[in-house]
């Protein structure tokens, strides 16, 4: 999986990148094909705007959110994030589930 961590407008220090690749190897596993994932940092003048996007095989998760600090933008589009990749794979397994074969005609009216 490739991973990439830009900064617009802002040079990331290295703690931050450190930081931004364990929070997002401990997210990443539980997805499946990721193929690429990237953090984009932007500052714009005392907030910052952290995008969090992840490139799978069936779909890509886009997370964007704003506050004056680096580290709480980050926690909260990585909570996005989350909460998107949860929501699909609830979906998923909820049509996983239904075996074509037992639904009756009944059922499908």
């Amino acid at each position: 999986m490739d991973l990439q961590i830009t900064g617009r407008h802002y040079e990331i220090k290295e703690s931050a990148r450190t930081y931004f690749e364990e929070e997002m190897n401990s997210i990443l596993p539980h997805v499946e094909d990721v193929t690429k994932a990237s953090v984009v940092v932007e500052k714009i003048k005392h907030n910052f705007i952290v995008e969090v996007i992840v490139h799978s095989h069936h779909k890509d998760f886009v997370a964007k959110a704003e506050s004056e600090s680096m580290g709480k933008s980050f926690h909260l589009a990585a909570t996005k994030l989350v909460k998107q990749m949860d929501k699909q794979f609830s979906k998923e397994k909820k049509f996983s589930k239904i075996n074509i074969r037992e639904v009756t005609e009944e059922e499908l009216v």
